[in-house]
Formats: structure tokens, sequence, C-alpha cells
């Protein structure tokens, strides 16, 4: 910001570009309100359609989880990005999320990922690429999508980037969703490990929150539930300083805390990560801790609560089109809960249905 303020109108990079790229960085260190702030301010006087789609995409971020909160941005930002497959592919990106995030509709999320991509492709913008590619593989992991395995490979080929490649949202963090899903916990563990360690020395706030929660769901799966505690309750004060990723810091600690730790501080974390994931309107991680609540509830001994909210997940899940059980792994919760409320049919039904995926 200070080098703008000091760089004459006419120069290359002008000083709305220096201002753009202090707001993408405001975003790396988690400063979205500053983010936001700045990419207002250059959309008051930008003219350049490239400069507008760029500032567009800084206050689209700034958003976090709330996409729901921007809806009126996406056609002002479509109209700037004119028939610009370079332009384009940046906010089908972000279409992408909106789909996954507020509709919660993966099918249509990874179609919107597929394009820009295609898109990215045609404008030689290999980050963004990578980026859509990186998105549509986790949501094909996601959804048990056959093509996930491929999409992943095609996310890894060369040449990488090397913002992309340590982002929480990169190839690199597919690749690890697709490891733990497909129960490779050691490699998987190795891998974020180094997402951890890459994303600390760049200083990326927002990566190394959500890393932090990967790892610690990684040791909870591997069943090292005292280091898995320390690094979600790590992951959770670290998201509440930033105001970055808390409900699902929140949603992790609670599996934790349920796990290894306190049981009634677990049903207080996943009753906070379900109001974030309302309040957001992001279906997705309402699922995800509805599912934390369920296990929560399980764990201390109301089984007829775990019931309401695991039949709850069930029906998120199957409006969002996800059919593999490895995405939320709770269906074992619910049968038991169902059991212990005298449903052994119900109970019965869904580790067929469950086992036939």
């Amino acid at each position: 910001l200070l080098a703008a303020r000091h760089t004459p109108g006419g120069s290359a990079p002008g000083p709305d570009e220096r201002r753009l790229q202090a707001a993408e960085d405001a975003i790396i260190a988690g400063e979205a309100d500053l983010a936001r702030d700045i990419a207002r301010e250059v959309l008051t006087r930008a003219s350049v359609p490239a400069e507008r789609v760029r500032a567009w995409m800084v206050v689209i971020e700034a958003a976090g989880q709330a996409l729901g909160e921007v809806d009126a941005v996406f056609p002002q930002v479509l109209a700037d990005a004119g028939d610009d497959p370079k332009l384009l592919a940046l906010v089908h990106y972000q279409l992408a999320w909106r789909e996954l995030v507020v509709h919660g509709d993966f099918d249509k999320a990874r179609q919107e990922a597929a394009h820009a991509a295609e898109l990215a492709a045609r404008g030689e913008d290999r980050r963004t690429e990578l980026m859509a590619l990186a998105f549509q593989s986790s949501t094909e992991t996601l959804m048990g999508h056959p093509d996930a395995a491929a999409t992943v490979k095609r996310a890894l080929r060369e040449p990488q980037d090397p913002y992309v490649a340590c982002h929480h949202n990169g190839a690199g963090m597919a690749r690890f969703r697709w490891l733990l899903m497909s129960d490779q916990l050691p490699q998987a563990r190795t891998t974020i490990t180094g997402l951890l360690r890459e994303a600390r020395r760049r200083g990326m706030v927002e990566s190394e929150v959500h890393f932090l929660r990967f790892l610690a769901d990684t040791e909870l799966r591997t069943g090292h539930c005292g280091r898995a505690l320390d690094l979600a309750r790590e992951s959770l004060r670290l998201a509440r300083d930033s105001g970055i990723g808390e409900g699902a810091s929140a949603m992790l600690a609670s599996l934790a805390e349920a796990s290894g730790g306190d049981v009634d501080r677990a049903l207080a974390l996943a009753r906070e990560a379900a109001d974030h994931a309302e309040v957001d309107g992001d279906q997705m991680y309402l699922s995800r801790a509805l599912a934390a609540l369920g296990y929560a509830q399980l764990v201390s001994g109301d089984a007829a609560g775990a019931v309401r909210s695991l039949r709850r997940v069930r029906e998120l899940e199957q409006g969002m089109g996800i059919t593999d059980p490895a995405r939320g792994r709770w269906h074992g919760d619910l049968a038991e809960a169902l059991v212990r409320v005298g449903e052994p049919a119900e109970a019965q039904e869904l580790i067929n249905r469950t086992r036939a995926h």
C-alpha cells in the first residue's frame, strides 16, 4: 500500500495494480476485512476489465464461507469479464464454490470447476487451471465419483505453480483428501505435514488453519486421540484469532473432544459449528457439523438426539448427491444409535445400503 501511494499514475505497474497485490496478500495473511476494503476502493475507479475482475475476486474470497452474502457480485463480475476466457475462468471457479457452499450441489460444482479449467487452459492461465482441477478432483473425491483419481493426477501434472502447490484448495490438498478417504493414512499424514510446513514458511494463515485441522483429522482416524486433540485445539485457537475457518475448526475440535477430551465441550463445539454453517448458508459444513454433533450425542449417551442429528445429515448428503460413506463416516454412529432407540430394522437397512457403496 505504501508503494501504491508513491507510484505515479502512468507507470507500470500502476498504483491500483499495487493495491490489488496488497489486497491479495492481505487475503493470504488472513486480513479479509482489509483486503475487501482495498478491493472496493479500486472498484470505484478501475475501468480495465482485468483489474475489475481481479478486484471482484478479492471481494468474493474475503467473504470466506459466507458466499451467499456476495451473490449480487456475480452478474457484475461476469459482465466485466466479457468473453475473455482467462477472466471467465476466474469467475467460473468462484461459481463452482458457490454451487458447493451455498447450494450444496456437488454435481453442478464439479461441472463449473471443469468448465473453469477448460477456460483457463484456453486463456493460458496455468494457476487458475490447476486450482480448478484441484477443486474438481476434491469434489469428485467427496462425491465418490469414479473419475476422482484421474482428475487428481491431472491436477498434479507439470508444470506446477508454487502458490497452488501449498494452497489449502490446491493440488496437494486434493491429493491429501484422496489419500485420506482411501484410508492411506501414513501417506496422508506425510502429505499434510509437508503442506503445513510450507504454509507456515510462507505466512499463509488461512492455509495453516485448514492444514492444522486436517492433520488433526488424520491423527484422529489413525487413533492418536491425544495428538489429534492438541492439534484441533491449536487450529481452533488460530481460527478464532484470525477469524478464518472458525466453524470448520470447531467441528473438528468437537470430534477430537468427543474421542479423547471433554464430551460436554464436544457438544458445545458441534452446536457452534452448526450455527456458523447455518448463518453462512453453508450446506456442506452444516452436514459435517451435524455429524460431529450426532457423534458427541452418542458418546454422551443421548441416542435419541444422535438419531435426530444424523438423520438430518443423511437428508443433507442425499440432497447434495454425496454417496460415498468415506466422506463423513457417520453411518456407523447412526446405526448404533438406531439400535439403542429400538430401531434395529432401520439400522440393518442403513448398514446394507452403506456396504453396497
